[in-house]
């Protein structure tokens, strides 16, 4: 089985179209752990909020089986920025393309990404990141927004960590972190503790 994710009126062959349009449900999904051959989802992610991005991409590495490939486009933050600042977009169309069209509820942006960010979230949820493209799309011929393309792999089924007991010596690599405070605060060490915290989530060498 193959998903496309937010398919919209787009068709895919051999890929199953599920929209909230449609009343599918794209978080959570209703496919067994496991059963998913590959992911497609173009610019659907931004429009979850920040606070479910990494559960989102956790609903969706449950469903994909090992090994099994994904592909997400969304919008890039840093050519968004790189367009208003450049003066290519004024703040109205840098609105539009940063916040959504806005038409109706499922139409506002929710978070913004670049190449480090959504990497990060990605192998938190265990989906390895192959490759990373970036579309400064010439706004020449009408203003087009500005993408990034992710492809990657859910990474193997993970082998069970071993525990520590008295007098054994510990073979495993369990790391148990236990955050307290805000995430987010200027003047503090919070940002790099929460990217740390990122980075050992993504070690496929610790449970």
């Amino acid at each position: 089985m193959k998903l496309n994710l937010g398919a919209g009126n787009s068709v895919i062959a051999d890929f199953e179209p599920r929209d909230i349009k449609r009343g599918d449900s794209l978080y959570p999904l209703p496919d067994a752990d496991g059963s998913v051959d590959e992911i497609r989802a173009s610019h659907v992610l931004e429009h979850f909020s920040h606070r479910e991005v990494d559960a989102v991409l956790r609903e969706w590495a449950r469903v994909l089986k090992p090994g099994a490939e994904y592909m997400i486009r969304c919008p890039s933050l840093a050519l968004q920025c790189k367009a208003y600042m450049n003066g290519t977009w004024n703040a109205d169309v840098a609105s539009l393309m940063i916040f959504g069209g806005q038409t109706n509820p499922g139409d506002y942006h929710c978070v913004g990404f670049d190449r480090t960010s959504i990497t990060n979230h990605l192998e938190a949820a265990g989906l390895r990141v192959t490759s990373v493209r970036e579309d400064d799309v010439p706004q020449d011929r009408g203003f087009i927004n500005l993408s990034l393309f992710v492809k990657g792999r859910k990474a193997g089924a993970a082998t069970p960590a071993r525990r520590v007991t008295a007098g054994r010596k510990d073979t495993g690599r369990a790391i148990h972190v236990l955050w307290e405070g805000l995430q987010f605060i200027h003047h503090s060490l919070a940002l790099v503790n929460r990217e740390l915290c990122l980075r050992l989530a993504a070690r496929p060498d610790i449970e």
